[in-house]
């Protein structure tokens, strides 16, 4: 059975990257998936932690610009982040519960688990990723 294409076009350093990669078809069909795998199983995390659609889209706005990897990926410095959310207003432009927020925030500092998760998430929702919003809209 044939394998499905698509074209796509691609900016001149991930062409010159993909070409070092090898089978650059079967490598990236591995990090979609695997990518795949780690947001839905994220989102899942958070679903059922109790996180609502509002308090997920104040955490993408909070952690806008932040840098996700590294010594900031840290769950004190990803509660760090989301603690000034309600001073910067994401928490309103969202409608998120103030009075939630912070356990949320506590709930991140705590569980790396939880940071993991929302990192995962946060990482798709920059990259616009229509099928994380789809099911986004999805959650309470």
């Amino acid at each position: 059975m044939a394998k499905p294409r698509r074209n796509l076009t691609l900016d001149a350093d991930v062409d010159e990257l993909l070409g070092r990669v090898g089978n650059a078809s079967d490598y990236l069909s591995r990090v979609i998936r695997e990518r795949w795998r780690e947001w839905t199983d994220a989102l899942a995390t958070l679903a059922a932690r109790g996180w609502t659609r509002s308090e997920i889209y104040a955490a993408c706005d909070a952690l806008n610009g932040t840098w996700l990897v590294g010594p900031s990926r840290s769950p004190q410095a990803i509660a760090l982040e989301l603690h000034d959310a309600a001073r910067f207003g994401a928490l309103e432009r969202h409608g998120a519960n103030a009075d939630t927020w912070g356990a949320r925030v506590r709930e991140v500092a705590e569980s790396h688990e939880v940071t993991h998760a929302l990192v995962a998430v946060v990482t798709e929702f920059w990259f616009s990723n229509a099928a994380l919003e789809s099911m986004l809209e999805r959650l309470p």
